[in-house]
């Protein structure tokens, strides 16, 4: 099959035309004169004009995954119609045989299938095209596939009406080094599904649908329970128009070549998809395309009860991935449990996807772009995962649960609008580390690393609606972080271990809205680099959440009315309208009879509040208030050098309630909030403990 061939609009509606698909009734073995003549007269006009498509038809489609035999449903004129009954198969016309339970086709053409065979099989041998069609049928097997298409030269399964197959726990091979067969549906050929019937397959032994090249789906409602895989394509894997539920014991659909590069895809085209799986739910070894569809996903235990507020317990010190004592997710599971994954390259489209997973949701080994659709994501460790880049250019992206929201080692934001909420870090642009290594850097006890600082790890934020609710880091890059435009707010962490901003070099505002308020510990502001100003504000004691921060120029007019949606302590503002030597105001608390957005205010007047400080904007970042911030853009203090080679010599400023531990004059002890009693624990490396900046720089597969 040409996998790449677009169709022509005429082709199509001339195949369309041509279609008696499943509204042809087995009992028609010959086209009637009258059809006949109809069917060769039609002309130019007669396309242009035609409106006889078959329902839910998939004929009408610039799909590159399918081409004229892929969509094939007609079945006019069979070379043999096989009427199943109990252990006896009646056969009329030729190509098929019946002997030992089998219904052998041998030869090229169509055979129309009904009936319920009790226990049997369609064995299909030949260099020549078969198309069968499943004209309601009920099939199982006790000891092998209910359909084994062995060879065939473009095979098509045309689905009409309710079918059910079914194979039982044991398959009986001829020698001991055989495995295959082994689905309900096997073919060692390419393979189409196609027709608008309903196909049931319970895969008791293994797989329910499983080809060794390609597979095409289209049309059908294709409904499976399998103990392996629910439908896999090894060389490819498209669906188009289908409704496919899949109740797997590992993966749900899946393509598994990794040995040819341009094989092991999944291309969705549209459709609609629900998929329980014990493992990953859509599984491409190479590249994973989504033009469509509707998505309901869950894999695993679904993400549990991951919260925001839980990063940092007494056995998580400093809080974050790994921590000190303990790795940082303990939820993590072992066993790939991701909802939509791809070992190269992940593309959507579009579509509409809800998912509930126990691993990431979205999750690419390499890259990931996501250039529309509708995502309300759920994970147990990360919402969005991309190996080396992910780039986000539009879509309505929910991340409602996560350890950590979106992660890669370089990430771009586009456009689009985003919602998230992690329990770890918001963003987190990140190469990763493992703990061996980590460990091995600091002289062991570590469970996790923390500041590994690299100029590959770059967060970008060029456009777009953000809002992020995170209990670790809100967003951090263990390199550079650029905010260039778009609306970025941050409700950062309550405790001092993590701050709102985490950079590992500089923090770089040039463009846009930000405001990001979180604890003051480590607290991070933007970098004298930026080339838009910013406004850091910091409490002496923390504020309630929803108590308002409100910032105005010197004419009283409100530039920036927020409300946090947790206790907070210092945040930092940036907007175009912050002026070089302009003067501005700080109110806390008070009112405001604007409209409220993710905490953030249009229009409406702002009265009420208490004034914090008026400040002169006269450098790139102004400080107003009587509070402590961490540090200025690029880590706390000198963590950068800490961390590169193992010093104990601290440049920056420390806060005021971070005092060293006895006997450890360069050490450090956790602020308030982190649990009591905690020491580093025997054997710590280098003297001294590390800083409480530890939230994400481990990577998560």
């Amino acid at each position: 099959m040409n996998k790449l061939k677009k169709l022509s609009a005429v082709v199509t509606a001339i195949l369309m035309l041509s279609f008696t698909g499943c509204n042809k009734s087995a009992d028609s073995s010959s086209v009637s004169e009258a059809d006949s003549s109809s069917s060769q007269s039609i002309t130019a006009d007669t396309v242009a004009n035609s409106s006889e498509a078959e329902p839910n038809s998939t004929t009408d489609t610039n799909s590159e995954y399918f081409d004229a035999d892929d969509l094939d449903t007609s079945f006019d004129n069979p070379d043999a119609e096989i009427v199943l009954s109990g252990s006896n198969a009646d056969i009329k016309g030729n190509g098929a045989d019946f002997a030992d339970r089998k219904i052998s086709i041998t030869s090229g053409g169509t055979y129309v299938f009904s009936g319920t065979l009790d226990d049997g099989q369609i064995y299909v041998s030949t260099k020549e095209k078969v198309h069968i069609v499943l004209n309601g049928v009920n099939i199982s097997c006790s000891d092998s596939s209910p359909v084994f298409i062995e060879d065939s030269d473009n095979a098509v399964i045309t689905v009409c009406g309710e079918n059910s197959l079914t194979d039982s726990a044991n398959y009986v091979y001829e020698t001991a080094d055989e495995n295959e067969p082994d689905a309900v549906i096997y073919s060692k050929d390419d393979l189409s599904v196609n027709g608008s019937g309903t196909l049931n397959l319970t895969a008791n032994y293994n797989e329910g649908l499983a080809i060794k090249n390609d597979l095409r789906i289209s049309g059908i409602t294709l409904n499976v329970t399998s103990v392996g895989n629910s439908v896999k394509g090894k060389d490819s894997l498209a669906v188009m128009d289908a409704v496919i539920t899949a109740d797997s014991q590992s993966d749900g659909l899946k393509s598994s070549n990794a040995e040819e590069t341009d094989k092991g895809y999944i291309a969705i085209e549209s459709g609609e998809f629900n998929i329980t799986a014990a493992q990953d739910a859509v599984q491409a070894e190479t590249d994973l395309i989504v033009n469509g569809g509707t998505f309901n996903i869950k894999t695993g235990s679904g993400a549990g009860n991951t919260s925001s507020e839980n990063a940092v317990s007494d056995n998580q010190m400093f809080g974050g991935r790994g921590g000190m004592m303990a790795e940082g997710n303990a939820n993590q599971t072992e066993d790939s449990e991701k909802g939509l994954k791809a070992g190269r390259s992940l593309i959507i489209n579009d579509g509409n996807i809800t998912a509930d997973c126990a691993d990431d949701t979205i999750h690419s080994n390499e890259t990931a772009e996501i250039n529309g659709g509708t995502l309300n994501l759920s994970s147990g460790d990360d919402g969005i995962h991309a190996g080396s880049q992910l780039d986000i250019n539009s879509g309505e992206i929910t991340i409602l649960k996560s350890y950590e929201g979106i992660e890669s080692t370089v990430i771009n934001i586009n456009d689009g609008t985003i919602h998230l909420t992690a329990s770890d870090d918001g963003f987190n642009a990140s190469e990763g580390s493992s703990d061996t290594d980590t460990a091995a850097q600091f002289g062991g006890g570590m469970g996790g690393g923390f500041g590994d600082v690299s100029e590959n790890c770059i967060l970008n934020i060029n456009g777009g609606y953000i809002y992020v609710d995170a209990g670790g880091d809100g967003l951090d890059s263990n390199g550079v972080m650029n905010i260039n435009g778009g609306t970025t707010l941050v409700d950062g962490p309550v405790n001092d271990g993590n701050g709102a901003l985490d950079s590992g070099t500089e923090i770089n505002v040039n463009g846009g809205i930000l405001i990001a308020a979180g604890s003051s510990g480590m607290a991070e502001t933007p970098s004298d680099t930026s080339t838009q100003y910013s406004v850091a504000v910091s409490f002496e004691q923390s504020q309630e959440a929803g108590s308002l921060v409100s910032l105005q120029d010197e004419n009283g007019n409100s530039i920036i009315t927020y409300s946090p949606s947790k206790t907070y302590s210092s945040v930092i503002i940036s907007t175009p309208e912050i002026k070089q030597d302009g003067t501005y105001s700080v109110y806390y608390g008070g009112s405001c009879s604007g409209t409220e957005t993710d905490g953030l205010y249009s229009s409406g007047n702002y009265s009420g509040g208490t004034l914090l400080e008026t400040v002169t904007a006269s450098s790139v970042v102004t400080q107003a208030g009587t509070g402590t911030l961490g540090t200025m853009g690029g880590g706390m203090g000198g963590r950068k050098d800490f961390m590169q080679d193992g010093s104990q010599d601290f440049q920056g400023e420390m806060p005021e309630d971070m005092t060293p531990p006895d006997g450890n004059e360069n050490g450090m002890t956790p602020p308030d909030g982190f649990g009591n009693g905690m020491t580093p624990p025997d054997g710590f490396g280098h003297g001294g403990m590390t800083p409480p900046d530890m939230g994400s720089d481990q990577s998560s597969l």
